[in-house]
């Protein structure tokens, strides 16, 4: 594998999260918090790519992985969605749930017994069924809403011709979240763990164009963390 690919999208994860937190630092938005922690969720995720990669699996970086780039990767994105669209109050309801059951996922992980002298890469087939089979609720609940935001934002222009840069944004973080699936799909079909890796550099690439066209993600275009700001037009 080429390990390079994933730590690029660790760099521009890293980046984008970083930029999309001072904007919540800076006008407090929760899907601006939300969105901001997935994209570091995402770097820790392809960070450990990398250092698989080019170092070796050891235990911790493969339970390490499996929790963030597997069952975290793309739950929030999709909470995120629904602070955007949804009442908030109904959001917190559902961000608690989902912390909770993160909370379990992170001690099936963690306490799962693992042989490190099987494990010579990334893959889930290494971790024992009763933790896979918790893996598609977290996929599926991140897709569902991040398609359904997209298709809801698409609805709602082509009805009342309104918020069409947040339909535009919407759909294009949509688009994004299919990507790391198909790659997923690619490499169980016998595929090069590069053509999973390419599909994640793109998946992050096109996330970061979607948030930047947010001008509820991005309100300002600033240097990060310094005072003053140049409000988006």
């Amino acid at each position: 594998m080429n390990p390079y690919l994933p730590m690029t999208s660790a760099l521009v994860a890293l980046i984008m999260g970083l930029l999309v937190m001072d904007q919540f630092f800076a006008y407090r938005k929760p899907y601006q918090l939300v969105w901001g922690l997935s994209l570091l969720v995402y770097f820790v995720g392809a960070g450990c790519e990398f250092l698989a990669g080019k170092y070796g699996v050891s235990l911790g970086l493969f339970r390490t992985w499996y929790l963030f780039g597997v069952f975290y990767g793309g739950v929030y994105l999709g909470v995120g969605m629904l602070y955007l669209l949804m009442p908030r109050r109904i959001v917190h309801v559902i961000l608690g749930v989902v912390l909770a059951v993160s909370a379990f996922a992170a001690y099936m992980v963690f306490s799962a017994k693992l042989d490190i002298h099987a494990i010579h890469a990334l893959s889930g087939s290494f971790m024992p069924s009763n933790v896979r089979n918790l893996t598609p609720a977290f996929n599926g609940f991140g897709v569902l809403a991040l398609v359904g935001g997209g298709l809801y934002s698409l609805w709602v222009y082509i009805r009342r011709r309104t918020m069409g840069r947040r339909a535009l944004s919407n759909a294009v973080i949509a688009v994004a979240s299919i990507l790391p699936a198909i790659g997923g799909i690619a490499m169980e079909s016998g595929a090069s763990p590069d053509v999973f890796y390419a599909l994640e550099l793109l998946a992050i690439i096109v996330f970061s164009v979607g948030f930047l066209i947010s001008r509820e993600v991005f309100v300002s275009y600033r240097v990060p963390f310094i005072h003053g700001w140049r409000r988006a037009r």
